[in-house]
């Protein structure tokens, strides 16, 4: 709970950003539909997760079934993505991919805000993820 609160402070630093909030691994979508509740200024908030069964009736709120490997999703759009506690579920060659796609449909000059826990056992003895971003459209090379 106390990462939920910091991140709310955090956002509430994007009043600038009027566009669309992506959650990924929004499990049941508590904390989208709750941010939808106090930050009234964005658009569209979208959570997905991969085993999504819930549905939700807050007209600015979608929540998918969906992989974070595939975004369903077009280039740019989201100015907001929140990843929380998903990557240590991926498998260290599908690190990089799932990162690809967040840039992907991160809009320039957009913010991605990931909390995780890096396990050992899924990470290589001394191993690092090593990230170059292009700056000129948001991926990773």
């Amino acid at each position: 709970m106390k990462l939920q609160r910091w991140l709310k402070e955090r956002l509430k630093t994007e009043v600038r950003n009027h566009g669309r909030i992506l959650e990924i691994g929004c499990d049941d979508g508590q904390m989208v539909i709750q941010f939808s509740k106090i930050f009234k200024n964005f658009k569209e908030f979208v959570g997905i997760d991969k085993a999504l069964e819930k549905k939700c009736y807050n007209p600015k709120v979608r929540l998918l079934k969906a992989d974070i490997l595939n975004l369903p999703f077009k280039k740019s759009s989201f100015s907001i993505l929140l990843s929380s506690r998903v990557f240590h579920y991926l498998r260290f060659e599908d690190k990089k991919k799932a990162l690809n796609e967040c840039w992907r449909v991160l809009s320039k000059g957009g913010s991605f805000y990931m909390i995780e826990c890096f396990l050992k056992d899924n990470y290589p003895v001394g191993g690092v993820i090593d990230i170059n971003i292009d700056n000129s459209d948001n991926y990773m090379t």
